[in-house]
Order: C-alpha cells, then structure tokens, then sequence
C-alpha cells in the first residue's frame, strides 16, 4: 500500500474550515470511489494552521496510474485554492515490497 500526503499551511482559520466543508462533501466522497482507494482523510492542525489530505491506495501502480492522468495535480490544485503558500507532497510506502498489508500496524 501507498500513502499519499498533500500538505498546505492555510491563511487563516476560515480558509480551513472552507476547504474542509468541501473535503467532506467533494473531495473526499470523491477519492473513496476510485479505483485502488483503500480510505481518504483530512486531518487538520492548529499551530500552524495545517491541512492535510493523505490518500491510502492499493498499490504503487494505481497511484502511479492517477498521477500520470493528472488526478494527483488536481487534488494539489484544490488545496492550493485556499493554501497560504507551497503545497508539499510525497508518497509513503506502507509495507515493504511485497509484503501483506492486512499484516501491518496501520492497518
């Protein structure tokens, strides 16, 4: 399993909460019916003012296959719509190559 994370510091306490209303009736309904989208999360934080979109995929070649047909870019893009400045992303293997997922702790 993959885990990406899109990261963005927001301007201020109204900028959050607009994006997450719109991560819980867009974004995320959104992600959790694509193909290899195992769960989709915002998670929020309070100093500084955090959003944080991670996406649990199946596999490297999903997340890969969304990536290469621009899926990636516009979900940076949405956070960026509200961000304050850079928007980080990366991608986290869950388990080693190969491994069993239903095995890991995260899990």
């Amino acid at each position: 399993m993959l885990v990406e994370m899109i990261m963005a510091e927001m301007p201020d306490r109204q900028a959050l909460t607009e994006y997450d209303q719109v991560f819980a009736q867009e974004i995320g309904p959104m992600l959790t019916v694509l193909p290899g989208v195992r769960s989709a999360y915002l998670a929020t934080g309070r100093t500084p003012l955090l959003a944080i979109v991670l996406v649990v995929w199946s596999s490297r070649e999903i997340a890969a296959e969304w990536c290469n047909q621009h899926g990636h870019k516009t979900l940076v893009d949405t956070l960026r719509a509200y961000a304050s400045g850079e928007v980080i992303t990366e991608f986290f293997r869950l388990e080693r190559e190969g491994g069993n997922p239903d095995k890991h702790i995260l899990n």
